[in-house]
């Protein structure tokens, strides 16, 4: 049997490697509780993941002396959000993040699930430096690699930093998994952005091939002070971002692939574009300026860079994200890397010390057993739940690899002691816990509501309009506006998928939809918190027929709107919509 789906490990909860003696338990499973109530069981998992954390940060305290190793990268590494680079005290959970989905190849924005900062401690990282590369990462730091094989196609693997291969492939660039295809901005517009950038202004007279310039408002809606916005990068076709590059190059270029700028907020948004573009590009600051070199490869390998062992004293950090990966920047190199964890907040089987490591649980058992807590107290309940995640334990524990007895015993079967209480001793003597564990471990379904809305709803020219849906699935009707959040009250995870039909939109009009979180203003009122990236669609006129799809990380006590404007001439509106919702309350 495969290692329990339901697990948490030490890298998920952002631990390193135990510190504890290593041993090779196979003489069956020890069970424990705690001597005191909890009520794990009437609350929601993640006060599982609280209690747990906090039972180590006991052992791991002044009272026990245990070192906390932490994972990742040092603060000098910045990770891509939608809005730029930032370092690890300016992102928050929740926020968009450049990611590599390793089992395409294509890069994405996903939202942050955690940041893990550990404190500063003495620490040997490993450093890698070369040129197009510099990394100060702890050894258990994960990569997305290529690794050759046997058959001479690359795979994609994972390795750590302690475990990468001199020809381990890491990636630099990657292109984009689903960028615009239809142009938004015209290809001139896009070339005199690129050459405002260039010359750090708007004033760059007449677009090529004798097509009428924008006027300079035209390029500072989205080039202010001659920096393109992200918004309009992000806005680009994937031939548009090659002609923006190409269009600065020619102007600020020292060569095909070097671009420079006197201004760093310029070399910023030239960077971005370029990671937009799937281009690898090194920024360095040199004398007055800022040089930012195209690489003609896609792709580092260890054995390019010189790999030493380095003292660290600061912190390290690591963000956790759906894809287990993150753009990372550091010293103006960029590359795509790993999280240490892979947090599943419904898990059951969450990890202590570990495979292989002495126990410290049971005194005359800490080296022959494995021990599991069930985290209850005298008169809390067992679930089903519990046993069954004890039952997927031990099985896993009796494959070859570990291979453990069958047997479980309980605390009180070593030493005189209540442990692990009357109910689960019970289920240790009569076999309750040696039973095959059965299909109820899987993984868990999201909700799911259903919105429609039938009723007319006026669009004026502008202005932006929170779609109220008249009826949701359960038969309820009345004004809908918030899709998920009213009854969320801790926050949830959320995928919307919206279909709109307008009517009335003028010829050429542009058409935008978006989701929107919005949280109390403190006075009994809502204010947005957050725009979600939006949906831009042009239509030819009359009725317009929109989708959109939004995946998204919400915060306790904020709730999703969908958003609509139109800016035609005249008043168009709503005649009908359909939102479904998936979540996964927290």
């Amino acid at each position: 049997m495969p290692r329990p789906s339901k697990y948490v490990s030490r890298s998920d909860l952002g631990w390193g490697s135990s510190p504890a003696d290593q041993a090779n338990p196979r003489s069956g499973l020890v069970i424990h509780y705690d001597s005191a109530d909890q009520n794990l069981a009437g609350k929601n998992h993640s006060a599982c993941l609280t209690y747990w954390r906090n039972t180590r940060d006991f052992h791991t305290g002044p009272s026990r002396g245990w070192a906390d190793i932490g994972y990742c990268v040092d603060a000098e590494t910045e990770i891509l959000t939608e809005h730029g680079w930032r370092n690890f005290r300016e992102i928050a959970r929740g926020d968009l993040v450049r990611t590599l989905d390793h089992a395409t190849g294509r890069s994405r924005w996903q939202p942050l699930t955690a940041v893990n900062v550990f404190p500063s401690v003495p620490r040997a990282l490993i450093a890698m430096e070369g040129p197009g590369h510099s990394s100060l990462t702890t050894d258990h730091h994960r990569w997305p690699v290529e690794r050759g094989s046997a058959a001479g196609t690359p795979t994609r693997e994972w390795a750590t930093s302690g475990s990468l291969r001199p020809r381990d492939r890491i990636t630099l660039s990657a292109p984009g998994h689903a960028p615009p295809s239809e142009p938004k901005w015209p290809d001139p517009l896009v070339e005199l952005v690129a050459r405002s950038c260039a010359i750090s202004g708007p004033d760059v007279g007449t677009a090529p091939d004798g097509v009428p310039s924008p006027v300079p408002g035209e390029i500072t809606e989205q080039a202010p002070d001659g920096v393109p916005t992200h918004a309009f990068l992000s806005s680009l076709t994937d031939p548009q971002l090659d002609l923006f590059l190409a269009s600065v190059s020619a102007v600020a270029g020292t060569g095909t692939d070097t671009l420079t700028t006197p201004c760093a907020a310029t070399a910023e948004s030239l960077l971005f574009a370029a990671v937009l573009a799937g281009r690898a590009a090194v920024l360095r600051e040199e004398g007055v300026g800022y040089r930012l070199a195209l690489l003609g490869r896609d792709r580092i390998a260890p054995e390019g860079l010189t790999v030493t062992r380095e003292r660290h004293d600061g912190p390290v950090w690591c963000p956790t994200t759906p894809d287990g990966t993150w753009l990372a920047r550091r010293r103006g190199t960029v590359y795509f890397t790993g999280n240490s964890f892979m947090a599943c907040p419904h898990g059951y089987v969450l990890e202590g010390r570990g495979l292989y490591r002495a126990q410290a649980a049971q005194p005359g058992g800490n080296t022959s057993h494995y021990s599991c807590t069930l985290a209850t107290g005298p008169s809390d309940p067992i679930t089903p739940e519990q046993i069954n995640a004890v039952r997927a334990l031990r099985q896993w524990l009796m494959e070859p690899d570990t291979s453990i007895a069958g047997t479980v015993v309980g605390h009180r079967d070593f030493i005189a002691t209540s442990c692990p209480g009357d109910k689960a001793y019970a289920l240790v003597r009569n076999g309750g816990f040696a039973q095959a564990p059965d299909d109820t471990e899987g993984d868990d379904m999201p909700r799911h509501r259903r919105f429609e809305k039938d009723g007319d709803q006026a669009l004026r020219p502008g202005d932006w309009a929170s779609l109220a849906f008249d009826r949701r699935h359960d038969g309820e009707t009345g004004e809908f506006y918030a899709l998920v959040g009213v009854d969320e009250k801790d926050g949830a995870y959320y995928d919307v998928s919206v279909g709109v039909v307008l009517s009335g939109v003028s010829p050429g009009a542009e058409v935008q939809i978006r989701a929107t979180e919005y949280e109390p203003d403190g006075d009994d009122g809502w204010r947005i918190a957050r725009n979600r990236p939006q949906d831009s669609p042009v239509h030819k006129g009359g009725q317009a027929h929109l989708t959109y799809t939004w995946k998204g990380n919400l915060a306790a006590g904020r709730r999703v709107r969908i958003r609509v404007a139109q800016f035609g001439d005249v008043e168009a509106k709503v005649v009908s919509a359909t939102a479904d919702v998936f979540y996964w309350p927290r």
